[in-house]
């Protein structure tokens, strides 16, 4: 989808939060046990789903390539046209108005020849919801929206909706992925899809899951305290989107407010979707396999998720790349270069939703585009076109780490994990999980980024080899703030004390008050906090008791020292 987890963390929660969306996402039905940072990683990849159109509204990257007398600027990022300078991605501009609109829609039985029935006749697809009030899940700022500046007539969609077909076949020869019988279109509206993700998040409780990831974040300093983590992400929705492919009614969906000439690239994309439905069943290969019941089993899960995730919007970044360089001739497999070029043709809007937000959400969105593009152009340019797309789809990358290095992926290099431990059993009835999630490499990134900058994310991540975190509630003192376990593991100790360091040094940013005590605790204004070298490990324990604190870094030091290897899904 154009609007790109993802990172979410452009990830893998929310099971079903978009049913029928290609991207699905996966969640926990019990918030504490296992819902995490993949809550955000889900949503954030939904919504990076359409951020690729955006890459492609913007860079313009036929015309940064073409003679001088032809070339023109890249176009400025806008509301209006979904557009938000970043990654790769197109955006989801969800305007979450009441006002029913409807849509021009192909249905399966007709032609790509027959035209769209008019907005009069035609059947909106969206489920039809009554308005809502502003403490539910609809911005208050929503109905404040501009109007858009454009809207498409019956003749550009006719015109958009025959260039389908032979944008699919350009996928098909670019991607190597056979064609298996022909996508449906429509054309949406901005109300009927901001509708639409409204009632899906509503439906499905993701208010009450964001709610509670974004406590954790927020404890971790990665989120800032009065952040609407919900809100955001719904007005990400209204300010990025471009278009979608829809895996269960096999349609892609174009929207009437974005010119023709600007969805054209976004389809590049969105039809590599379709392909690789066709060919793959993205709801099943997106799911990889049934959640699993031990939490260090659905950790791994969930990491394989997102790199799968990133794998097939890097193969749809590769097409819509191959598309906008069409008219120079070039190719990235034959002009890699022009891939990070493009990239810095490219210019964040301050003033856009996406350009606000903190640095996680940025990186975490952005994620599945960039890195998964790098890890597609690595496989492209090492072994081809065949084992870059239909390769990587029959053996996709593992987790994050492989996505992130591709050199593992290609060298086939055992990944690992290390245990969860289930603290809440080892402290007693008392406590009481309220969010649990796995810290992959993009994780690890993210918060090194945030805590120390780009130097330390590129020197201390690739040595990334596992890692979560725990929050848990004290169930007998209802005052007491939400305490953190978090375990990380590196390759080697110098990495594990490197990143010890970073962390301690952080804690100013995230309390108000940070007293030490001796090397490796603090006392802040939510309790102590201890941080230990346990190894290649880094064991914190925050907001807990002294003797709870003791117990919780004894079990997490014995699991650090027990990692398990990872196995592909069969």
């Amino acid at each position: 989808m154009q609007i790109s987890r993802s990172w979410h963390k452009i990830r893998t929660g929310i099971h079903r939060l978009f049913p029928n969306l290609a991207h699905r996402w996966c969640y926990r039905e019990s918030i504490g046990r296992g819902t995490g940072m993949r809550v955000l990683r889900s949503f954030c990849g939904l919504v990076l789903l359409c951020l690729a159109g955006q890459w492609a509204s913007l860079a313009h990257p036929v015309l940064l390539y073409a003679p001088p007398d032809t070339q023109s600027a890249p176009a400025t990022p806008s509301a209006s046209a979904g557009g938000v300078a970043g990654g790769g991605e197109s955006s989801a501009a969800t305007h979450l108005g009441t006002d029913s609109h409807a849509i021009l829609q192909i249905s399966a039985q007709q032609s790509p020849e027959v035209q769209p029935s008019t907005p009069a006749a035609a059947q909106l697809p969206v489920p039809q919801t009554a308005p809502q009030s502003a403490d539910e899940s609809t911005p208050q700022a929503a109905t404040q929206a501009p109007e858009p500046a454009h809207h498409i007539s019956e003749a550009e969609a006719r015109e958009l909706f025959r260039s389908v077909d032979e944008i699919l076949k350009f996928a098909s020869e670019h991607s190597g992925l056979p064609i298996q019988h022909p996508v449906k279109k429509k054309l949406a509206t901005r109300d009927e899809v901001a509708r639409y993700v409204a009632k899906r998040l509503k439906e499905q409780g993701g208010g009450e899951r964001f709610d509670v990831t974004a406590r954790s974040m927020k404890k971790l300093g990665i989120l800032p305290p009065d952040f609407n983590l919900r809100q955001y992400m719904l007005d990400m929705y209204r300010e990025q989107v471009e278009g979608w492919y829809d895996s269960k009614s096999k349609t892609v969906y174009l929207l009437d407010w974005v010119a023709p000439e600007l969805q054209r690239p976004v389809m590049a994309h969105e039809l590599v979707h379709a392909l690789q439905d066709q060919n793959y069943n993205l709801e099943e290969w997106l799911n990889v396999r049934k959640d699993s019941a031990d939490d260090t089993g659905q950790m791994v899960i969930d990491e394989e998720r997102a790199a799968r995730q990133s794998i097939i919007e890097g193969q749809a970044m590769i097409v819509l790349y191959d598309y906008q360089l069409a008219d120079t001739g070039e190719t990235v497999e034959k002009a890699p270069s022009l891939v990070e070029s493009m990239r810095a043709g490219m210019t964040d809007d301050s003033d856009s939703v996406y350009g606000k937000a903190p640095i996680y959400l940025r990186e975490g969105l952005l994620f599945p585009y960039t890195f998964g593009t790098d890890f597609e152009v690595r496989v492209l340019l090492k072994r081809g076109k065949q084992a870059a797309f239909a390769g990587v789809m029959e053996h996709p990358p593992l987790d994050t780490h492989q996505v992130m290095e591709p050199s593992m992926y290609l060298s086939g290099e055992p990944q690992v994990q290390v245990p969860v431990v289930p603290i809440e059993q080892v402290l007693g009835k008392q406590w009481r999980r309220e969010d649990f999630g796995g810290l992959g490499e993009i994780d690890l990134r993210v918060m090194l980024l945030q805590w120390s900058g780009e130097d330390a994310a590129k020197k201390l991540s690739p040595a990334w080899r596992g890692g979560y975190y725990m929050a848990l509630v004290n169930r007998k003192n209802k005052t007491a703030p939400l305490a953190l376990a978090l375990l990380m593991n590196f390759t080697n100790p110098d990495a594990a004390s490197e990143f010890a360091k970073i962390y301690g040094t952080a804690l100013g940013h995230r309390y108000h008050m940070v007293q030490p005590i001796k090397p490796g605790q603090w006392e802040t204004e939510d309790g102590p906090v201890q941080l230990t070298v346990e190894g290649s490990s880094v064991i914190a324990v925050e907001s807990f008791p002294q003797g709870e604190a003791v117990r919780v870094r004894d079990a997490l030091a014995d699991a650090a020292h027990r990692p398990v290897e990872v196995s592909p899904a069969r």
